[in-house]
């Protein structure tokens, strides 16, 4: 029992809603995905019941809360990190969109024409990056 008390002492310490508060990058959120993993194929090898000596280690309350614990959080930090892409992504598609209705202005004055330069240096700055 003695190598699940990482998992247990992170359950104690560690809250979902604190994290999300927080921004991170997507190293750092895979690296827990993948630390959830471990931990979750880790809490299927809980003995239900052992007996030591003259004493019985029950490990179903222990397993059952555990594996509860790290299911759970993962799934969360799988949405959340499914949000992150989705709203990353939105954020890209309007500065795209954005860049795009300015390059379809055909220009037809001198005014347009510079407006439409400028819109056509911020589409190759973006599309650089």
């Amino acid at each position: 029992f003695e190598r699940h008390r990482e998992i247990y002492n992170f359950e104690k310490k560690w809250s979902f809603e604190e994290y999300e508060k927080e921004v991170h990058p997507v190293d750092n959120i895979r690296d827990l995905i993948n630390q959830f993993k471990i931990w979750n194929s880790d809490t299927l090898d809980i003995v239900g019941q052992a007996h030591k000596g003259i004493l019985i280690i029950k490990g179903d309350k222990l397993k059952a809360r555990l594996s509860t614990f790290v299911g759970d959080s993962m799934k969360k930090l799988q949405e959340y990190l499914l949000n992150l892409t989705i709203r990353k992504a939105k954020e890209i598609a309007d500065d795209y969109d954005g860049l795009i209705s300015g390059l379809d202005k055909k220009p037809q004055t001198l005014a347009t024409f510079a407006e439409y330069i400028l819109a056509y240096r911020n589409a190759n700055e973006v599309k650089q990056q």
